[in-house]
C-alpha cells in the first residue's frame, strides 16, 4: 500500500463533499438556480418559486415546502460547504460558488436534461 499525500486526502474529502451537494435533490437545485441566474443572492422562497417552474421537481411538489427545506435543510448545507453564505435571520443566500462546484452542477445539469 502506498502511503497518502495529506493533500490528496483533502482534494478527496472536497470531492466527497461536491458530490454530497449534488446527491440532495434541494441543494442541486439551488446550485442550479445560483447557475443559471444573473443574481448572486435569493431568499428561500424565490428558490422555492424557481423550482416549482422547471421540469427538475415534483410536480406535485409544493412550494412552501420546498420554501422550508431551502431555509432549514438546503442554504445551511450549502453554506457550511462554502458553495452560498446563507444568512438563516434575514434569510438570504449568497452565491459564492467557484470553478470546482460549477463544473460538477453543470455535469449534473446536464445528466439531467439528457437522462443519463
Amino acid at each position: 500500500m502506498c502511503p497518502t499525500d495529506p493533500a490528496d486526502d483533502r482534494a478527496s474529502d472536497r470531492v466527497d463533499a461536491h458530490l454530497g451537494l449534488l446527491a440532495a435533490p434541494a441543494c442541486r437545485y439551488a446550485l442550479y438556480f445560483f447557475g443559471g441566474s444573473s443574481d448572486a443572492t435569493a431568499t428561500p422562497s424565490e428558490l422555492a418559486d424557481w423550482a416549482v417552474t422547471t421540469d427538475r421537481v415534483d410536480p406535485d411538489a409544493s412550494r412552501d415546502r420546498l420554501a422550508v427545506r431551502f431555509h432549514h435543510a438546503a442554504l445551511p448545507r450549502l453554506d457550511r460547504c462554502g458553495a452560498v453564505t446563507y444568512d438563516a435571520a434575514d434569510r438570504t443566500a449568497e452565491y459564492r460558488g467557484g470553478a470546482d462546484i460549477e463544473a460538477l452542477v453543470a455535469l449534473a445539469s446536464r445528466a439531467e436534461r439528457e437522462g443519463w
